[in-house]
């Protein structure tokens, strides 16, 4: 089985999202590469995803997702998710 971030991990990243966690994370089913949680906000639902990484593997999936969830935002394009934060050190954006 797998392990869920840390709560300090997502606690923090929340944090740089200027949100407030309260405390629930549910895994999503499915993926193949990636998992994915619905983390519960004060504010509001978001979505915790967690980005495939394999040492013999060097592309970065979580810059790659976020920097182009990025740019279509600054595009004005209101149709992909909005990259809100992200911590590339345990391959984590919400």
């Amino acid at each position: 089985m797998t392990q869920s971030p840390s709560e300090t991990t997502v606690a923090s990243l929340v944090e740089k999202a200027n949100l407030k966690w309260t405390g629930r994370l549910e895994p999503l089913p499915g993926g193949a590469n990636n998992r994915v949680y619905i983390l519960k906000t004060a504010q509001k639902d978001i979505l915790l995803k967690e980005y495939f990484r394999h040492p013999l593997d060097p592309r970065d999936r979580l810059a790659a997702e976020f920097d182009f969830l990025s740019y279509a935002t600054s595009l004005g394009i209101e149709s992909v998710p909005r990259p809100l934060a992200s911590n590339p050190e345990n391959g984590l954006g919400l």
